[in-house]
């Protein structure tokens, strides 16, 4: 495989664009099969003033943190788990507010699902690209 011998910046490159990329086709199945509205990367999706607030701390919370990660040159697998714990504060928020207070009662699904694919997306190309950091014991 080419990306056996690629440094390190292309491993990356190609793991985010396959995470994005097979997020993003599945999630834009579900948005049919739970017939919500499409809701694409980077739109606001906020269903009130106090949930936008929570999201832009935990934002500008993970942006620190991966900053301070970046200049202490943290390992990859470092970056994983704390992307993984951000994922999971991230959309398990969302799915309360939405739950809560979305006019739409399935879109708090469509966000879980979402989670579910991104989880799974992260986890697949990990291992196809960096299977050293996925043991299976």
């Amino acid at each position: 495989m080419f990306l056996s011998t690629a440094s390190i910046g292309v491993k990356v490159t190609v793991w985010l664009i396959g995470v994005l990329g097979l997020t993003t086709i599945l999630t834009l199945r579900m948005s049919k099969l739970l017939n919500v509205d499409k809701k694409m990367w980077g739109r606001e999706r906020h269903v009130n003033r106090t949930h936008k607030m929570v999201e832009l701390v935990m934002n500008i919370g993970f942006a620190i943190t991966t900053f301070l990660m970046t200049m202490n040159n943290v390992e990859f697998i470092v970056f994983l788990n704390v992307s993984i714990v951000y994922f999971i504060m991230f959309f398990g928020i969302r799915a309360i507010f939405e739950k809560k207070y979305a006019e739409n009662p399935k879109d708090f699904k469509y966000t879980l699902s979402e989670f579910f694919f991104l989880m799974s997306s992260f986890y697949i190309m990990t291992y196809l690209i960096f299977p050293e950091y996925i043991k299976f014991t």
